[in-house]
């Protein structure tokens, strides 16, 4: 299929194990610490032209499904694992983007031409992480430079604002609807990051030049709800759910993300992409395996090569019209297939009364399925319960335990426990009306919030009420300097009052109304006992005792979890009082061995300080901790905890340390060597980084102390035996 007529042009695609039905290629040339970089893709209209028997048949699919044991094309097998594909030593017509990035990954110019790909490298993601590790084979250069710059544009989209997350080694990533998926074997490898970070700079570079030239094409466009949080808060919820890593958690996340994200969807008119943070978006990579690509590549081809235009507007607004009700039929089937496998999952746990080991969804199933039909063992109370005291319960839980559970004394006490729980973290209750909603068909909550200009500075004063049950609910007026904090405890009030009445609880609820109120019923002795411990300065801001903590406590749980192969840390933080003088709270949350650690609310002058003093709650609590393989303090004051250390173990000869200047790039410090003389011939010694000879030192120290009772532990270990 060689054609002279079109530049010809050569490079590797990466792809799955196996696929044959490759859409897209590339290749880059680094000229210094400029990038030059082509991206090829599979001009499908050549032979899938608008009025061919195969262009109707991909507009029947609307996109290629893959199930486990077969795929369904959405363009005839011939095409597209043939005809069409940038197969291996093939010639293939395609359009080539050339674009120009400048080292930190900004487009300084791009192009767009039909031309002639040859496929030199079909590489899978796994093959790509091995050929990195072979500096002789002919494409580790190439790949070398494509991961560096892929690399680069990742973090430039994490600069950005984007929703996205690459973590290799939990096997995690960011999907372009915002949703957290996990990532097979197969594709938690390097090539998977190369591939993705071209696409979404191709369909974007595409959707601009389609723009500037006036194309008719169809966009993916996604708009964040009413509701929707601010942007920081989402990337912050995206690192909190990373760094569990937990099924339940990834699911709340979705959850979570899925109420305030509308689903992205196709159409000819531009509303722009809110998960990738770009103004345009389009489909245009993947013209094999969706039709929307493959429309648009049809206008491009018509466009290059001077040809009409297949499509008005009046076409594609027909065509994405017909594309999402494809998307929803397959939605729906598939929501269908894997309610039917849960529901005889469920069957299954329920005959066995085995729980303990269902995450997320399947333990969801398993209570809805009991409540529905009346089988509600003692096994499974219980294991509501062991849930409920660690936490471990997410909205879409607590609505089916308020409102789906029998109307018995112990689901009531359980409802009270639920309750509690809201009232610490009254954000919840609004994901509960957004889930009721969904789930129990429930009205919109009316929220009436005015804004008291009359202070300086502002406050919200929230009301909420809902028309259910044949009656009208109504809460308490809530005032705030937050607009979101007033709304928060209003829904949350709303909802104690619902169900209230409809289970005739006995809730005693004292929820704050105003910031002072807040400030007295949640600071209560937590800050007090712990500025008695440590003797740290105070400040007081707005009547509230703030302390300033003396280290950096969370820097050093972060590292004490680091060791020992704990998950890290997780830190709610809240904001109160006027926005020139705020006072912010922090609650750490830590699981140590299948164990919840949760902190005291602890306040701070700043977002920072909060979370050092939760942190050094929860270093308290670990310190408090008896572990039966390990009974190790964290780290708060190193070097003394070292010589303390030595002395309990007769050793009377001081820690060593010697320093180094380090200079290299922007990382400019110390490094500490710091040695222990356990015998003559014996020594022990550590070196460690720090910008301060403080800190070097700090972090030698520790690093020498944890190796020392690694040692002592082994020779205990030999004593027994």
């Amino acid at each position: 299929m060689k054609n002279t007529r079109w530049p010809l042009y050569r490079g590797v695609t990466i792809d799955k194990i196996g696929s044959q039905d490759l859409d897209d290629g590339f290749s880059l040339v680094k000229e210094g610490e400029d990038y030059y970089l082509d991206v090829f893709v599979s001009m499908a209209s050549v032979l899938a032209r608008p009025d061919t028997r195969s262009n109707r048949r991909a507009y029947q699919y609307g996109f290629t499904r893959y199930y486990p044991n077969f795929i369904q094309h959405m363009l005839p097998t011939d095409l597209s694992e043939n005809k069409l594909s940038l197969l291996y030593g093939k010639y293939r017509k395609v359009y080539r983007l050339s674009v120009h990035l400048d080292r930190w990954g900004e487009v300084k110019r791009y192009e767009v031409e039909p031309a002639v790909f040859r496929n030199e490298g079909q590489y899978s993601y796994k093959g790509v992480s091995k050929i990195l590790e072979q500096p002789k084979h002919k494409h580790h250069a190439l790949l070398r430079d494509a991961l560096e710059l892929a690399t680069l544009l990742y973090r430039r989209r994490l600069d950005s604002g984007a929703l996205a997350l690459f973590d290799i080694k939990r096997g995690l990533t960011i999907n372009e609807e915002g949703l957290m998926v996990r990532l097979s074997s197969e594709e938690s490898h390097y090539g998977y990051l190369i591939v993705q970070e071209y696409m979404i700079l191709t369909n974007y570079l595409m959707s601009r030049y389609f723009i500037e030239r006036e194309i008719p094409c169809l966009f993916r466009n996604q708009r964040a709800k009413v509701i929707a949080p601010e942007r920081a808060s989402l990337l912050e919820s995206i690192q909190s759910a990373a760094y569990d890593a937990q099924d339940s958690r990834i699911e709340t996340f979705n959850q979570r993300m899925e109420l305030v994200l509308e689903t992205a969807s196709y159409h000819p008119y531009l509303e722009g992409h809110f998960s990738l943070n770009l103004p345009s978006y389009m489909h245009i990579s993947s013209p094999l395996r969706r039709y929307a690509d493959l429309v648009n590549v049809q206008q491009l081809q018509a466009y290059l090569t001077n040809e009409p235009l297949p499509y008005t507007i009046d076409d594609l607004v027909r065509i994405s019209q017909h594309l999402e009700e494809v998307y929803e039929r397959y939605r729906a089937e598939r929501r269908e297939r894997q309610k039917e496998v849960e529901r005889e999952r469920t069957k299954q746990k329920l005959s066995t009364s085995s729980f303990g080991d269902l995450e997320g969804d399947a333990f969801f199933q398993v209570m809805q399925t009991a409540f529905e039909g009346g089988q509600v063992t003692e096994e499974l109370i219980g294991e509501i319960e062991r849930r409920l005291e660690q936490r471990m319960l997410i909205e879409r839980d607590m609505l089916v335990l308020l409102w789906r559970a029998p109307n018995e004394e112990r689901f009531n006490r359980i409802r009270e426990q639920i309750v509690a729980e809201l009232i610490g973290y009254p954000h919840r209750a609004s994901s509960l009306f957004s889930l009721g909603k969904l789930m129990l068909k429930w009205p919109e909550p009316q929220l009436e919030i005015k804004t008291l200009e009359e202070h300086k500075p502002l406050r919200f004063r929230a009301r909420a009420r809902i028309e259910m049950w044949k009656r009208t609910f109504e809460s308490d007026e809530f005032e705030f300097y937050s607009k979101k904090r007033a709304r928060h405890m209003a829904l949350l009030d709303l909802q104690i009052k619902m169900l209230k009445y409809r289970y005739a609880l006995e809730i005693e609820t004292h929820l704050p109304h105003t910031d002072a109120d807040f400030h007295a019923d949640l600071i209560g002795e937590a800050n007090s006992k712990a500025m008695q411990a440590d003797g740290g300065q105070t400040e007081s801001i707005n009547g509230v005792e703030i302390q300033m903590p003396e280290q950096d406590y969370a820097g050093i749980l972060h590292q004490f979890c680091i060791m020992n192969h704990w998950p890290l840390p997780m830190y709610e933080i809240e904001m109160h009082g006027p926005p020139h003088q705020p006072v912010f709270y922090a609650r750490g949350i830590l699981t140590v061995r299948g164990k919840r650690l949760e902190s005291d609310r602890m306040a701070g002058k700043r977002k920072q300080h909060a979370k050092h003093m939760a942190a050094k709650s929860l270093i308290d609590m670990i310190n408090q901790m008896q572990f039966s393989d390990m009974g190790r303090p964290v780290l708060i004051h190193p070097v003394q905890q070292l010589v303390d250390y030595l002395q309990s173990k007769g050793i009377d000869r001081p820690p060593h340390f010697s320093y180094v200047r380090y200079m290299e790039g922007d990382k400019k410090g110390y490094m500490c060597t710091c040695s222990v003389f356990l015998t003559p011939d014996l020594i022990v010694n550590a070196t460690e980084f720090g910008f301060s000879k403080n800190a070097a030192r700090n972090n030698a120290a520790g690093s020498v102390l944890i190796k020392l009772y690694r040692y002592y532990d082994e020779i205990a270990g030999g004593e027994e035996e």
